[in-house]
């Protein structure tokens, strides 16, 4: 089991992993008595599955109490009548430019999966067999998800759209 700590406290609880910084790689245990990593320092070297376990759970812990505190001022932010975000882009219109916005980038970003999906459109596969060839050619989808048929359509669709316009 590999342990990445995203977050440390600010306080006393975990002072001394402070200076190995967010992010830091604590390594894989095997069993309850072996090294985290050979080459490691000090105390990480006698680092068992409980020691491990112990500050991934206070890094938890961590995390949930930064989201409780944001959320809090968030919330007392917005009991004394303060707008929460930018004011000019709560509007309508700069709602529908932010949604125009991602579509085109949508368009943009699957260039090369629509000319491929068009191609295999023009020779009368369908649309499940087209995203069976995509997943078969490493294509991922924005989200880095496997595809699926009505994803196919929308890409297909997106790029007639833009040809139309």
């Amino acid at each position: 089991m590999l342990i990445t700590l995203r977050r440390v406290d600010d306080g006393e609880v975990t002072p001394r992993l402070r200076q190995y910084g967010p992010g830091h790689r604590l390594g894989t245990c095997r069993g309850p008595q072996s090294a985290v990593n050979g080459a490691t320092p000090g105390w990480r070297r006698e680092a068992d599955n409980l020691t491990i376990h112990v500050m991934a759970a206070v890094a938890e812990r961590e995390a949930q109490l930064i989201s409780a505190r944001t959320k809090a001022a968030l919330g007392a932010r917005k009991a004394r009548g303060l707008t929460l975000g930018r004011p000019e882009n709560l509007t309508p219109e700069a709602r529908q430019a932010g949604a125009l916005t991602g579509k085109e980038r949508a368009v943009r970003d699957m260039r090369t999966v629509a000319a491929y999906a068009g191609a295999l459109r023009g020779q009368g596969l369908s649309l499940r067999a087209i995203a069976a060839q995509l997943e078969a050619h490493g294509f991922t989808t924005r989200r880095g998800g496997p595809w699926q048929a009505v994803q196919v359509k929308r890409v297909l669709d997106r790029t007639q759209q833009k040809a139309n316009s």
